[in-house]
C-alpha cells in the first residue's frame, strides 16, 4: 500500500504527504478506519513502517493529530472535542520523533488535564501544547503544522490563524482567506520585532526541510 501511494504521489509531483495517520482508531466519528489499529503498540510499529517507506522514495510524511485524536469522541470537523484526563496518545507522537518524521500535524483538540490544560481553546493555537509539550518536552525539532483552519472546532476562535503561529504552528493549513493572512503576516512583521523573528525562524525551519528533501535520494 506504501509504495503504492509513493509511486501515485511521485506520478504527479507530491513531495509531501499528510499521513501516516498516528492515532488510536477507537474515535468512530472520523479517525476509526484512518487509522492501523486501536492498539498503541501496532500503530506504532505500522505507522513507522508506513512513514519510512515514504521516506525511503523522498517524500515528506506527516505524523497526526497531535496529541491524539483516537481517544475523543467528537469530528473536528464539525465540532470542538476535547481530550480530558492523561493524554494517553502521546507514546505514538514520541515515536514519530524518534522516527524522525520531520512533520508533525497537530489537531484542533482542547486538553483538560493536571499535565496541561488549554481552557477550553484547541491545541493549535496553545503555546503550552506547541511550544511547550512538543517543541521542548519531546524535543520535536521539525515543522508543526496545524490541522486545516476551515474546521469548525477552530473557526469560531478570533485571529485563530495569527494566534496559532504565535503559538508555535510553522505552516497554517487551509487558512479562510490566505491572501488576506498573508498581507496580516506582512503588516505584522513589520510593525512587531519580535513577530518578525517568530517568522524568520519558522521560515528558516522550511527552508531546512526543503534544502534536506532536495538533496536526499533518502532519509
Amino acid at each position: 500500500m506504501g509504495k503504492g501511494i509513493s509511486e501515485f504521489l511521485q506520478d504527479y509531483g507530491v513531495n509531501l504527504n499528510f499521513a501516516p495517520v498516528y492515532d488510536r482508531g477507537v474515535n468512530q466519528s472520523v479517525i476509526n478506519t484512518r487509522a492501523f489499529s486501536t492498539d498503541p503498540g501496532d500503530v506504532i510499529v505500522r505507522a513507522n513502517q508506513l512513514a519510512n517507506i515514504f521516506k525511503a522514495d523522498n517524500i515528506i510524511p506527516t505524523a497526526k493529530h497531535f496529541p491524539g485524536h483516537g481517544l475523543v469522541t467528537e469530528d473536528t470537523h464539525v465540532e470542538s472535542a476535547t481530550i480530558t484526563g492523561p493524554l494517553r496518545e502521546l507514546s505514538q507522537f514520541e515515536a514519530a520523533i524518534r522516527n524522525k518524521i520531520p512533520v508533525i500535524m497537530v489537531g484542533h483538540l482542547a486538553v483538560e488535564s493536571d499535565y496541561v490544560n488549554t481552557q477550553g481553546l484547541p491545541a493549535t493555537v496553545s503555546k503550552d501544547v506547541m511550544q511547550t509539550l512538543l517543541r521542548e518536552e519531546m524535543q520535536f525539532d521539525g515543522i508543526i503544522i496545524t490541522d486545516a483552519m476551515n474546521m469548525a472546532a477552530v473557526t469560531k476562535i478570533p485571529n485563530a490563524e495569527i494566534r496559532a503561529l504565535q503559538a508555535g504552528a510553522d505552516i497554517i493549513l487551509m487558512p479562510a482567506n490566505s491572501r488576506a493572512l498573508n498581507q496580516e503576516i506582512l503588516t505584522l512583521i513589520e510593525t512587531d520585532p519580535d513577530f518578525a523573528n517568530l517568522i524568520e525562524d519558522k521560515v528558516k525551519r522550511v527552508l531546512r526541510l526543503k534544502a534536506v528533501w532536495a538533496l536526499s535520494e533518502s532519509w
